[in-house]
């Protein structure tokens, strides 16, 4: 329990702490009172003093997170458990929460639902999470749009905390860092009872904050938001999940320049090292992208937006990516293999036209090959233009019902473009450069291609 100035909530925090369901002995509550100017630390003091259940630690104000990982350093049982000064438990808060960890060794984090109360304890809002998102398994790319697994409802393996901890300086907040954290590792659980206290008294860090006040807290979002694009790791979530969450990052920094009392005032920092990091991984993705490996250019476009979310090169690149990435199949966006089979085909119109024999060969080789598209690309032809052009071409070189060819007309946008790539299979082309790292057959290797695609 990390406590600053809370003399009028944290009697009635002890009391749901000491009066638990659980084992008296095995409780060991510690109170680290942050440099707090009330009666904080001696109210502490009067519980350690009358229960021999309670240590108390005081050190000089340095925030909640230097307060909580103060706590952690002292945390020495099989189970850690955060309750904020001016919340409580229910009874059976840690006796449930406990439960879960010990049938289910995967989990190595659980949090619960919450029911807001007033100073007084009047019940304001019965279920804060009821119809919510309420994450669980391995979900750290679910926590990059916002965080509900709230400190006071948090119930931990203590063998995995020490491995994490401590909190790195710097974070604005224990709960929402621990979430992801231990989501990384382990597997988080969701109990909807029994809703722990949240206390709504006007001076919450987070709940209810306006102005200024709602300013700052959607800047710590953002910024903390930032920090997990440019340190989550590949695997750690979902093209959706990324989308998701860069969506909420856009959402935050566009509130937090709407409160300020500017449109210049900073929201995020950027410094000519994180330019030239956000450059250099954009050049990198993009390289990708062009060979037609969207999975392999999705991290790099990631670190590169998150480093400077202002470079436009690597914002697109980012929308491209995550729309032609495996997944990303729901994202909004052009979908230029729409109907296509499973197996693609890319041809360069232009090589085409130039050069009849290859279609002419293409025809005769794949007719009647299962599950094959030919996909011509004529992005540089408008629809009309590509439809007159190409069907002169298909009928002279043969090309009948019994061969499927796709021409995508242009323009394709950055996603458009990245979702064809991604998709082509091999490449019909008499021509020995290009991007797109696919196997590439001409006239003569006909054969070969069909073998390839069966």
């Amino acid at each position: 329990m990390a406590a600053y100035n809370e003399e009028r909530f944290l009697a009635a925090a002890l009391e749901s702490a000491l009066g638990q369901d659980y084992p008296a002995d095995r409780v060991d509550v510690v109170v680290v009172d942050d440099g707090s100017t009330d009666a904080t630390a001696a109210i502490a003091e009067r519980y350690a003093a009358a229960s021999g259940r309670v240590r108390v630690v005081r050190q000089r104000n340095g925030g909640n997170v230097a307060a909580t990982n103060a706590a952690f350093a002292l945390a020495d049982g099989d189970v850690a458990a955060m309750l904020d000064a001016d919340d409580m438990w229910a009874p059976g808060h840690l006796r449930r929460s406990a439960e879960v960890l010990a049938a289910r060794p995967e989990v190595g984090l659980v949090y619960g639902d919450m029911t807001v109360v007033d100073e007084r304890g009047v019940v304001l809002q019965e279920s804060w999470l009821e119809g919510d998102v309420t994450p669980q398994g391995r979900c750290a790319g679910a926590q990059l749009a916002g965080n509900n697994a709230t400190a006071s409802s948090i119930v931990m393996r203590a063998s995995i905390l020490r491995e994490v901890a401590p909190i790195p300086a710097g974070m604005p907040w224990a709960d929402w860092w621990l979430a992801v954290r231990f989501a990384q590792v382990a597997e988080l659980a969701y109990l909807a009872e029994p809703r722990t206290s949240y206390r709504f008294h006007g001076t919450n860090m987070s709940l209810g904050a306006q102005g200024e006040g709602g300013r700052g807290e959607l800047r710590k979002a953002a910024g903390f938001q930032r920090h997990l694009f440019r340190t989550l790791r590949p695997g750690d979530a979902t093209p959706r999940e990324l989308a998701d969450g860069w969506a909420a990052f856009e959402r935050n920094v566009r509130e937090t320049v709407a409160l300020g009392a500017s449109p210049f005032e900073p929201v995020l920092d950027v410094t000519p090292a994180d330019r030239a990091d956000a450059a250099a991984l954009a050049t990198r993705g993009q390289h990708a992208l062009d060979a037609g490996d969207a999975a392999a250019a999705l991290w790099p476009f990631v670190r590169a937006a998150a480093a400077d979310p202002w470079n436009e090169r690597a914002r697109d690149g980012l929308g491209a990516a995550l729309a032609a990435a495996p997944g990303g199949e729901t994202l909004p966006g052009q979908r230029p293999l729409a109907g296509a089979a499973p197996f693609v085909v890319l041809a360069a119109a232009g090589e085409l036209l130039d050069q009849p024999s290859l279609l002419r060969a293409y025809a005769g080789g794949m007719r009647d090959a299962p599950g094959v598209t030919l996909a011509v690309d004529a992005t540089a032809m408008d629809a009309a233009e590509a439809r007159s052009a190409l069907g002169a071409l298909a009928a002279e070189a043969g090309v009948d019902d019994a061969v499927d060819v796709l021409a995508v007309a242009g323009p394709l946008d950055e996603r458009g473009r990245a979702r064809l790539a991604a998709g082509v299979d091999a490449v019909l082309t008499e021509r020995p450069d290009g991007a797109l790292a696919r196997p590439r057959f001409g006239a003569g290797d006909i054969a070969a291609l069909r073998r390839l695609a069966a």
